[in-house]
């Protein structure tokens, strides 16, 4: 218990130690300080001045004389609408706390306070000046339909009168923002802008109980057509940066989806459309149109300009094998040459073809020899011991063959219907065939 009751005693010492250097905190007087504030209720300094005139606001009062025999130390410091006072040497000066201001400006309007910082962290304030400069204002634009923001700098009036209030005139006529509470110190707004708002927009500050008023701001203010949409987008941007970047990313990636299952839906739609408009053209062009195989070995039809109208796989499996035009054409002169054999082996077709042959041969001119009718009429009976001596395969249309790995053109094939001759080199006989037998 001795030894805490000294640790106790100790600690005393040290912080009477640490602290012998620091003077005590000395308070204003509460005589000095109603002196201060019945000189506030018993001065009125308000001003109103023309441009380029001069002005002077006394800050030293009996009262300020009395605190700074107290406080020696002290300062004057101005302020200017709640904000420190941006000193311009060439046309604003101190003198003995007071300020002079020459050569005024509108930007001069406004509510100036004398302050006096008595102590490092104690101020008070001693003096309000309200000073109007009469001139040629900048104008405040606010387009059509928007809110027109006004600030009164009357909040420091708000704390030393609490009973004073806003009262805003439009052109000289009051409105309807009146008995607005000084000490408020939100801008006050007037909504839904129209031309008819235009003009001169002045703010009086009124104390009912002294009878005293100051009017501490002035503004021209000018209606502008309404914004576009295009403009209220921009301005929509420059003040919500985020909220705009992540607007259009969701934009487009809503957009990348819905345009990824419309081109989805489009390309199965045409996929249908070409399966359709293919078997119609196929049906209308493969008895009419010329063809021709593709590297594929697809069987192709072609329109009267030559354009491929449609390709499939051909159905005839020697068709299938070949795998150059040679060995097409020789695949196509094959089935017509087993065609052939098969009139010539005994089949009636095959007799009444020699029957037409004979008879059209006696109908001819008088001037063949006999030998001539011999030859027709043992061509015409023909039987099948008979041996073939040679084949050949002609159409009319595009070309034929003649021989082993060759092909000619016909003139008489090349008319304005058939294909161009360009087309002629890889097309396989599709029109109607002539085959041309001779025997031994």
């Amino acid at each position: 218990m001795l030894i805490s009751i000294q640790g106790k005693n100790m600690w005393k010492y040290v912080k009477k130690y640490k602290n012998r250097n620091k003077k005590k905190k000395m308070k204003m007087p509460n005589t000095m300080y109603n002196s201060i504030k019945e000189s506030l209720n018993t001065t009125h300094h308000a001003f109103i001045k023309e441009a380029g005139m001069g002005v002077e606001f006394e800050c030293e009062t009996f009262a300020t004389r009395s605190v700074f025999r107290m406080f020696p130390r002290g300062t004057y410091r101005w302020t200017l609408n709640d904000g420190p006072l941006t000193m311009e040497p060439e046309r604003m000066v101190f003198r003995m706390g007071d300020l002079v201001i020459q050569g005024l400006r509108t930007t001069d309007t406004g509510l100036y306070s004398c302050r006096l910082h008595y102590t490092e962290r104690e101020i008070i304030t001693v003096a309000v000046f309200s000073l109007y400069v009469k001139g040629e204002y900048d104008p405040i634009e606010v387009n059509e339909g928007r809110s027109i923001r006004l600030e009164c700098n009357a909040y420091l009036l708000g704390i030393l009168y609490p009973a004073a209030a806003k009262e805003w005139y439009h052109n000289g006529d009051k409105t309807a923002l009146q008995d607005i509470p000084a000490r408020n110190k939100h801008r006050d707004v007037i909504e839904d802008a129209s031309p008819k708002r235009e003009g001169n927009w002045t703010c009086v500050v009124y104390n009912p109980y002294t009878k005293k008023s100051w009017t501490t701001a002035f503004y021209y203010v000018k209606i502008l057509p309404p914004l576009t949409v295009f403009e209220l987008i921009l301005e929509y941007v420059r003040n919500n940066v985020k909220n705009s970047i992540l607007i259009m990313v969701g934009f487009f990636s809503v957009v990348m989806v819905i345009s990824s299952i419309f081109i989805d839906m489009v390309d199965k739609k045409k996929k249908q459309q070409d399966k359709i408009a293919s078997k119609i053209q196929y049906k209308l062009l493969e008895d009419s149109g010329c063809g021709f195989y593709d590297n594929e070995d697809n069987l192709c039809y072609t329109d009267k300009d030559g354009k491929v109208v449609v390709c499939e796989k051909p159905e005839d499996e020697n068709e299938k094998g070949a795998t150059s035009l040679a060995d097409k054409v020789k695949n196509a002169g094959k089935a017509a040459l087993e065609k052939t054999k098969n009139l010539i082996e005994g089949s009636e077709a095959g007799s009444n073809t020699s029957k037409n042959l004979k008879e059209g041969s006696e109908a001819g001119s008088n001037s063949k020899s006999s030998t001539g009718d011999d030859e027709n009429k043992n061509a015409a009976d023909v039987s099948t011991t008979q041996t073939l001596d040679s084949f050949s395969y002609e159409d009319d249309t595009i070309c034929s063959y003649t021989g082993d790995d060759t092909v000619s053109f016909h003139d008489d094939s090349l008319s304005e219907s058939s294909c161009e001759e360009s087309f002629c080199e890889r097309r396989p006989l599709l029109s109607l065939p002539k085959y041309h037998v001779t025997f031994r």
